[in-house]
């Protein structure tokens, strides 16, 4: 029995198993041009510490504008007020290390099979938090806003497909981390 996807064209069983395979193990797709442009978007980000904590901190406000309900899953600066938080020594290293892995997954672009484990790690190292598959979603729509925001309109549909699709494949990497630490708590 074949399965039916959106566009009501069916997928022959091969083709299922193939999609499964590739769900399992993570491919980066992206091209050279997007490589590219992922560097030069990253560069002035990162240019110093302190501009790539508080790009970090514009990204944890707007996770929290999409989720408030999210601040639960952040015990060291949970109960820290939201107007206080920019203060909060834990919220800001926090900041800063979502955003310096996001620059260390960048370096990796061209050693896919070491940037997979290294991600596969980070998302298993979630599973203590209670993470689950729709915080990914969250914090891929809240990068693109926060990059969108810091870059204006220089952020082009280009740089915004990049982004995009180096976000869904560090996401897919993580997720399958996180759900390997889940099955082997028996979850």
């Amino acid at each position: 029995m074949s399965t039916v996807i959106a566009s009501n064209v069916p997928i022959s069983e091969d083709r299922k198993a193939i999609l499964k395979e590739e769900r399992e193990h993570p491919v980066c797709v992206l091209s050279e041009k997007q490589k590219d442009i992922l560097q030069t978007t990253w560069k002035p980000l990162g240019d110093s510490e302190d501009q790539l904590q508080q790009v970090g901190i514009t990204l944890f406000h707007r996770i929290f504008e999409i989720a408030p309900q999210a601040i639960a899953l952040f015990p060291k600066f949970r109960d820290v007020p939201a107007e206080k938080r920019e203060e909060d020594e834990a919220f800001r290293s926090h900041a800063y290390k979502v955003m310096e892995a996001i620059g260390l997954a960048l370096s990796f672009l061209d050693d896919v099979d070491t940037l997979v484990g290294v991600l596969e790690d980070l998302g298993s190292m979630h599973v203590v938090h209670g993470i689950q598959d729709a915080h990914f979603e969250v914090v891929g729509s809240a990068l693109i806003w926060t990059l969108a925001k810091e870059f204006g309109e220089n952020f082009t549909e280009e740089i915004s497909q990049a982004w995009t699709s180096m976000y869904c494949f560090v996401a897919d990497c993580m997720k399958k981390g996180l759900h390997e630490a889940y099955e082997l708590q028996g979850q």
